[in-house]
């Protein structure tokens, strides 16, 4: 957990970067650089390359492909957020972005509405995970259920599943 923090005494408040830095790695490591740890001891990234997000014939590929950052970028953002006692979550949107985040040895992942059904992306986090968010925005009850039995079925246990509810 983070450095100095009494969870007794405060809340546990994750800021949510997702993609705000556009792309830019030195916004990005500015905007960690701007949160203050007094208040907020987790921040969560949303992990993915374009390959993981649509095909290359989707007209918005070379959008998200210009929005990721590559795997030594991350090792950056990610050692200097953990440099600043920062915990990390991570929004995983695919399997190229699990590798990415695995490599990093981050073990916190929120998987998005879009990805209840991906069986494949739901065992390889079950396989690794130590706490899962599920994003239950915009999801019918039966996908919810059948990502909580599919991240059971590996090492993860009720405590380390918490649904989240919210629209953007």
């Amino acid at each position: 957990m983070g450095k100095d923090r009494n969870f007794l005494e405060k809340p546990n408040i994750i800021a949510e970067i997702a993609n705000s830095h556009g792309g830019n790695y030195e916004k990005a490591l500015e905007i960690i650089e701007s949160i203050p740890f007094e208040f907020v001891n987790e921040l969560k990234f949303q992990i993915y390359t374009g390959n993981d997000l649509c095909s290359k014939h989707n007209p918005r590929y070379n959008h998200f492909l210009n929005q990721s950052f590559s795997k030594k970028e991350w090792e950056g953002i990610i050692n200097f957020a953990k440099s600043k006692n920062f915990i990390i979550d991570a929004d995983i949107f695919g399997l190229e972005a699990l590798d990415i985040a695995l490599e990093n040895n981050l073990k916190r992942f929120k998987i998005h509405s879009s990805d209840t059904l991906n069986a494949p992306l739901l065992e390889n986090i079950g396989r690794y995970a130590e706490l899962v968010f599920i994003s239950a925005g915009g999801t019918f009850l039966e996908e919810i259920e059948y990502s909580i039995k599919k991240l059971l079925d590996f090492k993860l246990e009720e405590s380390q599943i918490v649904i989240m509810h919210g629209f953007q």
